[in-house]
């Protein structure tokens, strides 16, 4: 029943997008060198990975972004 409500709605598919893009806005934010974007993305995979991002539905991706979000966040302010 989930899933056909999000066939027909895909309302959740596109904030979810919306998540990405804070994701690798903030990472443009936090660097401008090609080598530390990279990394940063490679820790944002490693993370979801973690977390089952590729086998979870789009409730549970948006949440995984967060957390990845507030990771990313965390280790910037403690630099």
């Amino acid at each position: 029943m989930l899933r056909q409500h999000m066939d027909e709605n895909n309302e959740l598919v596109k904030l979810n997008e919306i998540g990405e893009r804070a994701i690798k806005g903030v990472i443009n934010t936090y660097t401008g060198s090609a080598l530390m974007k990279e990394i940063y993305v490679r820790q944002m995979h490693e993370k979801r990975a973690e977390m089952g991002y590729d086998s979870a539905n789009t409730m549970e991706q948006m949440l995984i972004n967060q957390v990845v979000l507030c990771h990313l966040r965390n280790r910037q302010t403690r630099k």
